[in-house]
Formats: structure tokens, C-alpha cells, sequence
């Protein structure tokens, strides 16, 4: 009881650094989230972090670091493993439809139990890869957390994202090098350095997009 205060302290104060305000239900669905992540880890892989509190910082807070960039609707988030960062920001944000995308079965089978246990109305899952996945209607923005290089997630999700979408890139140090290595159909048009409550280490939010015609002209 006294680390499930220690961790609900913990979160909302971060949150308050973040100026994002949720009720106590969205607060306790986030720390049940983190219990079911703790549970099913012993038999899946889903985290390496086993410290409660740097769990909260480091897959909640980061997470919400990308709050006020999530301005459509429905997001894909490539490759969302244990559900980062789609499920807390699913949580928050209940107007937002979330579809997460990972081409593990186990970790789907996770997702659905935490859909499951905290009635989350708001998110789908597609047990897929993402060069595999179609999709009858384009996204018009497309998250990824940890999960490839820029060139492979821009290559390998195009075919996704509609022609005026947006790839949201959740990377730490600024990725000079894989901004290089990205094909000229793509190019970064904004860069936003990301605080974590807690954490000292360097985050970066790159909006990528799709060159048209007339840009490439430009």
C-alpha cells in the first residue's frame, strides 16, 4: 500500500510538471497498467525496468511527454510492445481512438487483457508487421517509441499515412545520422526537445513528412 502511494505521488507530480490534469480513475488505471506489465513480464518479455518508480518515469511520464502533439485521430503506434506509448496516452486522452500495432502475438495477448481489465473503449490492436498491415483508411499520424531506425519506419509504414500525414519519432539523442540515412521522399519538419520528469537524459519528438511536388520544388 505504502509504494502504490509512493508510486500514485510519484506519477501525479510528474504529471503536474506536464501541466496534464487527470482524474483519480485515469490515475489508478495507469498504476494497474503498470501492475499488469509486472505480472505478465515474468513469463513474456515486455520491460527490462523492474523499478516501480523508474517504470513510472521512464514508460508513463515519457510517454505523456508526446501529450500535446497527439492532435488526431485515430494514431497508430508502430511497434507499441508493451503498449508505449498508446496505452497511457489512451488512458488520458479517451476522445483519442488508439490502434497499436506489433507483430507479437504475446504481447497482443497482453494488450488485450489490459484492454480487457480496464475497459479501455478507445483502443484496437492488429497483430501484424507493419509492412504487412492494410488499412482501408490512411492515418494521419503514425507514433513510434524505440522501435527502428527512421529509414526503416518511414519506408515500412508509408503505405500508411495519408498524403498529408505525419510520422511522430519518440528518439533520445537527437539521431543526426539517421536523419541522413532516410530517403529524400522524407524530410523533418519539426523538432521538439521533450522534458521527463525525473529524467536527466536527452529526448527528442521528430515530425516527419512525406515531400510532395511541390515542396521538393521549393
Amino acid at each position: 500500500m505504502a509504494q502504490r502511494q509512493q508510486l500514485g505521488a510519484e506519477l501525479s507530480a510528474g504529471l503536474k510538471q506536464q501541466s496534464i490534469d487527470l482524474a483519480d480513475q485515469q490515475i489508478e488505471s495507469l498504476l494497474e497498467y503498470l501492475d499488469l506489465m509486472n505480472h505478465w513480464n515474468r513469463s513474456i518479455n515486455l520491460t527490462a525496468v523492474s523499478d516501480p518508480l523508474e517504470q513510472v518515469r521512464r514508460h508513463l511520464l515519457d510517454s505523456f511527454s508526446v501529450y500535446p502533439y497527439i492532435t488526431a485521430s485515430p494514431v497508430l503506434d508502430v511497434g507499441t510492445g508493451a503498449g508505449l506509448p498508446g496505452i497511457p496516452l489512451a488512458i488520458a486522452q479517451p476522445d483519442i481512438e488508439w490502434h497499436l500495432l506489433d507483430n507479437s502475438t504475446k504481447r497482443i495477448s497482453f494488450l488485450r487483457r489490459v484492454i480487457t481489465t480496464l475497459n479501455l473503449q478507445n483502443v484496437q490492436l492488429i497483430n501484424s508487421r507493419v509492412e504487412d498491415h492494410k488499412s482501408d483508411q490512411p492515418y494521419s499520424l503514425i507514433i513510434c517509441r524505440a522501435f527502428a531506425s527512421l529509414k526503416e519506419i518511414t519506408h515500412n509504414a508509408q503505405h500508411l499515412m495519408a498524403a498529408d500525414g505525419s510520422f511522430l519519432a519518440m528518439k533520445g539523442q537527437y539521431p543526426e545520422q539517421e536523419i541522413a540515412d532516410m530517403s529524400d521522399s522524407f524530410t523533418v519538419t519539426e523538432c521538439y526537445p521533450l522534458t521527463v520528469p525525473g529524467l536527466s537524459e536527452d529526448r527528442h519528438l521528430l515530425q516527419i513528412k512525406k515531400l510532395t511536388r511541390e515542396t521538393a520544388a521549393q
